[in-house]
């Protein structure tokens, strides 16, 4: 969480480096490390610091039930939370000036006409995705908090949400492991590892149980097993 501060704190502005927004990154956690309660933490540390308590936070998820838990837990941080659960209301909670609590699916990063109502995860572009979103808040003090990282947000619905909120600091979250292609990419859209605690801390700390895989082999024999190999070479 900490880290995150320093980040967001001493990080450049898009405008400032002229080209991205430094203020960002990847937290990466290991599954069941808590990573919607460091969200809540984070936001409360936030909120007692003058530099970034004026900030707006988004919070971006691609499942309804990721979004459900994720708001429930926010609640905690004792504030009201928004949840767009529309298109419509996503740009009208985006677009309003000032600090607030926002939850919105990536799905919901398209425009009205193109809203399709099953909420699953994004697989694949579509025309739909790369329809003009529009530009809704220019403010620099907006922080996306992005759960799931390393999925969905190679799509043109994230080049949406870049739209809406071109100077916004992004934070990705992610405990699932990365493959080295994966990996590139992640890092393209958000920026360098903020924080990382692996497999190897969690077993540590005893938080995870270590999987450990044993091969075997069975040795056997058929018998008439010449009979079996004549028939097996007939099939066509």
């Amino acid at each position: 969480m900490q880290r995150s501060i320093n980040r967001l704190t001493s990080g450049a502005t898009r405008i400032e480096d002229g080209e991205f927004d430094r203020r960002g990154g990847i937290v990466w956690h290991t599954q069941g490390s808590g990573k919607s309660l460091t969200m809540v933490f984070l936001i409360r540390k936030m909120r007692t610091l003058r530099s970034v308590r004026r900030f707006k936070v988004v919070v971006v998820t691609d499942r309804t039930d990721l979004q459900r838990q994720l708001s429930d837990t926010a609640a905690l941080t004792g504030e009201s939370v928004d949840v767009g659960r529309s298109v419509a209301k996503v740009k009208e909670l985006l677009a309003r000036p000032g600090p607030g609590l926002v939850f919105a699916m990536i799905q919901k990063y398209r425009e009205a006409s193109s809203e399709f109502a099953g909420e699953k995860d994004v697989t694949a572009d579509t025309s739909a995705e790369k329809e003009a979103f529009g530009l809704l808040n220019e403010s620099d003090a907006i922080v996306v908090l992005v759960d799931e990282a390393h999925r969905s947000h190679t799509s043109g619905l994230h080049a949406n949400l870049l739209q809406a909120l071109p100077n916004c600091a992004r934070i990705g979250f992610t405990g699932t492991p990365i493959v080295m292609g994966a990996k590139k990419r992640t890092h393209e859209i958000f920026g360098e590892f903020i924080d990382t605690y692996t497999l190897r801390e969690s077993q540590a700390d005893g938080a995870t149980v270590p999987i450990l895989y044993e091969g075997r082999t069975t040795r056997g024999a058929v018998t008439e097993g010449r009979d079996l190999d004549a028939l097996s070479a007939n099939v066509v």
